[in-house]
């Protein structure tokens, strides 16, 4: 008998007596015996790499793993028999066919061109004619109740000419995204015009992810990536409007029978547009600032870099940030402060101001390096608490952050924003964001997929980001105000570190609070890698002492503008 526990398999006799035990690095992820008796098993090495090998019952132990196995997802992949001395190798998007005994494996299909999400794949197996039958489940949690739907599936090899053609769409992306995979696998089962085939560059065990992510971009640039791609953190959207790259999505929704631009938030969509025009579109968002002490920060809904400068100075023996390091620090400020520096829509560039030499000055206070050992114990709540680190930077997703940190704080608290010259200090990041190439000929049917997850019944559901639909947001928030039941006002409590955390229902002013961040943001999270290279490299002759914040200033102004003069 062969019981795997997490990282740990037990032998046991006839008797259920323990014959021995083999322990793992890691979890195992799936086990089967062979027709002959040969348990095989596959598991995590100490590398996080999914390795395959015999349970050898001569030294109690493992045998030698098997070589060349197919790239594939260890956290989607799982072992089924074959038969032959040959295993079944359930990969995120392929089925492969290895053969133990000459070490080699072979394509057998696409789970997305037959319309699997393994995800939620619980099993399949082999009938005599040789097709397929595979088990699918599937969890709807948007309902008071949890809704299960388990699924038979037959797969098996048909003539082209017997299946209904339909126009192929081809949506590029760096690496497989599992919510967008759920929604093509949905799409491509319900609609009867379009299919969309999913064109990826990172290899299911990412081992290619850096040449991967500059072919994308390249190809994305000369429109050659398909399409429509997801636009994901890594892509600067504004490079590609100003060379062309994009299409103008404003025709495609204003002619659709169901979405118009009213059900948006209003300055959400400004964000995603350039001089009118929309050329991307969101599912979800999520806001990014800053929150301090209202007693070190002030009331007020923006400050400048002068005003960080000044905190600092103010509070000598205190950390503006924890974990923060002087690159760190300037590399986040930047991403989310870069309307100060950059004007997308002009191509020009300020990074010689006053602001960015302030900036500059600022970050010169973080440490150079942060020493993650030193032994520190004293826990994040009392180091805000106590006043030895001042500000900490929020992804706000949800509304539990509004009732977090004014705990964690132990007094009122300030969602001020990062420092800008202009406007509001919270700042945008998008989940799940599209754009259409401009030379795409399917631009009808890359929309027909897009607006799936536009549609209020998708908007509705959106768990863990806020929605882009004006009234799917402002039901979640009226949500989030509601009392659990007539007795209960208590949603949940959790801990932090040691500071207890009671999350009830979302007050008025807490409302207001959200509402102000969201529908003042006037600008998203940018980040060029290119640029900010330059910026970091510059910056470390200041950080070193060897040159004035302002001549480096100036050196990054120049060679800041040459880069994006000759990219737009």
């Amino acid at each position: 008998i062969y019981i795997s526990l997490d990282n740990s398999m037990y032998v046991l006799d006839s008797e259920g007596k323990e014959k021995f035990k083999v322990d793992f690095d890691n979890w195992i992820n799936g086990m089967f015996v062979t027709s002959g008796g040969q348990v095989i098993v596959m598991y995590y090495n100490d590398q996080y790499d999914m390795e395959i090998a015999p349970v050898d019952m001569n030294t109690k132990a493992l045998g030698t793993p098997f070589e060349n196995l197919p790239s594939m997802d260890g956290g989607s992949s799982n072992i089924y028999p074959a038969g032959d001395g040959r295993l079944y190798i359930v990969g995120s998007t392929k089925l492969f066919l290895y053969d133990m005994n000459t070490q080699t494996s072979e394509e057998i299909l696409d789970w997305i061109a037959c319309d699997i999400n393994t995800n939620n794949l619980a099993g399949f197996a082999v009938l005599d004619d040789g097709s397929f039958v595979a088990v699918s489940t599937t969890y709807d949690y948007s309902g008071e109740d949890t809704e299960v739907t388990i699924e038979l599936a037959t797969i098996k090899k048909v003539p082209a000419s017997s299946v209904k053609q339909k126009k192929n769409v081809t949506l590029a992306m760096l690496y497989m995204n599992y919510n967008t995979r759920e929604h093509v696998i949905k799409f491509n089962r319900t609609n009867e015009e379009y299919r969309i085939n999913i064109k990826t560059y990172v290899n299911d065990d990412y081992s290619n992810r850096e040449d991967a992510q500059t072919q994308f971009q390249a190809d994305v640039a000369s429109g050659t990536a398909g399409d429509f791609f997801v636009a994901d953190g890594n892509i600067n959207v504004d490079n590609l409007i100003a060379k062309g790259a994009l299409a103008d999505l404003s025709g495609l929704i204003d002619k659709d029978e169901v979405l118009n631009r009213d059900d948006f938030i209003s300055n959400i969509l400004d964000i995603l547009s350039v001089d009118g025009k929309l050329y991307s579109v969101a599912e979800s968002f999520y806001i990014n600032t800053l929150v301090g002490k209202t007693s070190d920060v002030g009331t007020g809904k923006s400050w400048s870099f002068k005003d960080v400068v000044e905190l600092v100075k103010s509070h000598p023996d205190s950390q503006l940030m924890q974990y923060v390091t002087k690159t760190d620090g300037l590399s986040t400020m930047v991403m989310y402060s870069m309307d100060s520096f950059y004007n997308s829509e002009t191509g020009e560039c300020k990074f010689d101001s006053e602001d960015f030499i302030s900036l500059l000055e600022l970050c010169n206070t973080f440490p150079k390096e942060y020493d993650y050992n030193s032994g520190e114990s004293e826990s994040t709540a009392s180091l805000l608490r106590s006043g030895k680190v001042l500000l900490t930077s929020v992804n706000m997703s949800s509304f539990s952050d509004m009732q977090m940190f004014p705990a964690l704080y132990g007094e009122p608290v300030n969602f001020i924003g990062f420092p800008t010259n202009s406007g509001s200090g919270s700042v945008v990041g998008f989940n799940n964001r599209f754009c259409v190439a401009a030379k795409s000929k399917n631009k009808d049917g890359a929309w027909a997929f897009i607006r799936s997850f536009l549609l209020p019944d998708n908007q509705n559901k959106l768990d863990w980001n806020l929605p882009v639909n004006k009234a799917a947001f402002e039901q979640k928030i009226a949500d989030a105000m509601k009392k659990q039941d007539d007795n209960d006002s208590v949603v949940s409590t959790w801990w932090y570190d040691d500071v207890e955390i009671t999350i009830g229902p979302l007050t008025e002013e807490d409302a207001q609070v959200v509402r102000d961040m969201v529908y003042n943001a006037t600008t998203e999270a940018t980040y060029d890698e290119q640029l900010m290279n330059i910026i970091t490299e510059e910056a470390e002759y200041y950080f070193n002492g060897e040159k004035s914040a302002q001549e480096i200033a100036g050196i990054i102004q120049s060679r800041a503008q040459n880069y994006i003069d000759e990219n737009r």
